[in-house]
């Protein structure tokens, strides 16, 4: 099935079939979902789930929001987006994928459940795919295997829920300003420097504004002294007041 949805950045995201590619298990091994789980287990859950890895191009979707759940997925390769796009051409950025970081997960297995969001490849892409029917049901032999891969996903699952904490806590900000602040305190090393990983555009439906807004503030945060930008990265100069804005 091809669908073509056209995003408010004028990117036509298209959801097809792509190219099976080969397994890559050392790479598997080091993702969080695989924790603990030796090769051949790895090798043995791979072949009873039926698990795949697809190539996808920039601009095309993994999943789109009215299509059932039938995936759990690790990125192996390349960059995605996970978005809510609506009809008024309005984008809203929830979170960015990197590789080994798993997505699909936030979702309830019911009848009728779909995904509410979509997620897209900013770059050419490879993904595993894991069929969740494998993931909610113990196989006739319960190997320990199957329930190591269990038990991660669980964990996987509260961190990935953490992380919607933080989102949530970022967009709490009641000014512009006070979101920006918010997502440079969490994003800042132990020196008060950041890269954001994202562009203008991006980051700008992160946090739910509009990129003039948005670039607007962050000059004004820099001329007051309280950051340094540099094009992609910042430096926190004045945590004190950078927090005391947040909190206005």
């Amino acid at each position: 099935m091809l669908r073509n949805v056209k995003g408010d950045d004028g990117i036509i995201i298209h959801h097809y079939e792509s190219s099976k590619k080969q397994m890559d298990y050392d790479f598997i091994a080091e993702t969080d979902l695989f924790d603990g789980i030796p090769a051949d287990g790895i090798r043995q859950i791979i072949n009873c789930s039926g698990a795949f890895v697809k190539e996808y191009k920039k601009g095309q979707a993994v999943f789109l929001e009215d299509e059932k759940p039938e995936y759990l997925f690790i990125l192996m390769k390349g960059k995605l987006l996970v978005t809510k796009n609506y009809f008024s051409g309005r984008r809203i950025i929830f979170f960015e994928i990197h590789e080994r970081e798993i997505f699909g997960i936030l979702i309830r297995h019911k009848e009728g459940e779909k995904y509410w969001y979509d997620a897209t490849a900013v770059t050419d892409s490879l993904v595993f795919a894991i069929p969740w029917k494998f993931l909610f049901q113990i196989c006739p032999v319960a190997c320990e295997h199957h329930m190591n891969i269990i038990k991660n996903m669980v964990s996987v699952q509260a961190d990935s829920c953490v992380s919607q904490m933080k989102k949530l806590h970022i967009l709490s900000g009641t000014t512009v300003e006070a979101k920006a602040a918010f997502l440079m305190f969490e994003l800042a090393d132990e020196k008060g420097e950041l890269d954001f990983k994202m562009n203008r555009e991006e980051l700008a439906d992160f946090l739910g504004v509009t990129r003039p807004s948005l670039s607007r503030s962050l000059m004004k945060l820099q001329k007051e002294g309280y950051i340094k930008i540099y094009k992609s990265k910042a430096k926190i100069l004045d945590y004190e007041g950078l927090e005391r804005l947040c909190h206005k």
